[in-house]
């Protein structure tokens, strides 16, 4: 992912890597493939993961405390099926932090796996994106900032390690067990 960052973002990030590097790594590590897009508006952004999510079956990210930061959205809860509704209304993203269980000196804890959040509590993270000077910064400034999956995935997948049997999620050596993925709605009714 680094590779495919620009060398100026990878440095002033402390070794991370741009949305654009992370999208390439996807596709290069066997996920499918992944599109940086950007929208003017949070709900737009939102909308666009939950549908591209029930689309692929496949988790889609957020680019989280104005580009500082990523959140992988790893399944929704909607009104309707995004599928065949588009009047859909979105009840809450479920997201998964990288850096949980590490504390973030600007923002606290970090989310455990499997946190849901309303889009009116991811007002509070997913904010515009802001990435150096306004003037010759980023070209993402300004924007909701997300990474898409783009179609579905290849059959492949279900076996990504050697030793996987098909149809099971892997983890990394040593690492705690991966989050379940629940790209399907969980449908309810509207609250009130």
């Amino acid at each position: 992912a680094q590779h495919r960052s620009n060398p100026v973002y990878v440095k002033r990030s402390g070794g991370g890597a741009s949305a654009m590097g992370w999208a390439y790594a996807l596709g290069r590590l066997g996920g499918g493939s992944y599109r940086v897009r950007t929208f003017p508006s949070r709900m737009e952004a939102l909308r666009a993961v939950t549908v591209a999510v029930r689309a692929t079956g496949r988790p889609a990210g957020l680019l989280v405390w104005a580009g500082a930061h990523a959140w992988v959205v790893s399944g929704f809860r909607t009104t309707a099926d995004p599928a065949t509704t588009p009047g859909f209304r979105i009840a809450g993203l479920v997201v998964n932090d990288p850096w949980w269980p590490r504390p973030v000196s600007s923002r606290g804890r970090t989310l455990p796996p499997g946190t849901e959040l309303t889009p009116a509590e991811l007002t509070r993270h997913f904010v515009l994106f802001q990435r150096g000077p306004r003037r010759t910064g980023s070209i993402l400034n300004g924007s909701f900032v997300v990474v898409l999956p783009v179609e579905a995935a290849p059959i492949a997948m279900a076996a990504a390690r050697p030793g996987c049997p098909r149809g099971r999620r892997s983890r990394a050596p040593g690492g705690p067990p991966a989050p379940p993925l629940s790209a399907g709605p969980e449908l309810t009714g509207p609250s009130g």
